[in-house]
């Protein structure tokens, strides 16, 4: 179901930054809103498998591809504008964006 995206998330993400000290608990929150926004938009576009009329596997396929690719692309590009407007003025800001830059393109393929 959908609608246990988003706790499902908050509560991984919870336990990953208390068990294995990953992320941490200052994060927590945009973390598990961009990665749980970006799960209910991809259930969302899976639901909308509905609303067509052609049967079949090649349907659940077509469909899972789409909201899987959309939801990590979502969250690619949300964490791209997060981290590229938030970058500290000590730190060599050419440097962070190339970085920024080749991480948001690692989530193309």
């Amino acid at each position: 179901m959908g609608c246990y995206a988003f706790p499902a998330i908050l509560i991984g993400l919870f336990f990953q930054a208390v068990l294995f000290q990953h992320g941490g608990l200052t994060t927590l929150g945009i973390n598990a809103s961009v990665m749980g926004i970006s799960a209910l938009l991809a259930h969302h576009i899976f639901q909308a498998r509905n609303l067509f009329a052609w049967d079949g596997k090649i349907k659940l396929y077509v469909f899972g591809f789409i909201a899987g690719a959309f939801g990590t692309g979502i969250a690619a590009v949300v964490m791209f504008v997060i981290l590229f407007n938030t970058i500290p003025a000590h730190l060599d800001v050419a440097a962070e964006k190339a970085g920024i830059y080749a991480l948001t393109l690692a989530h193309v393929p």
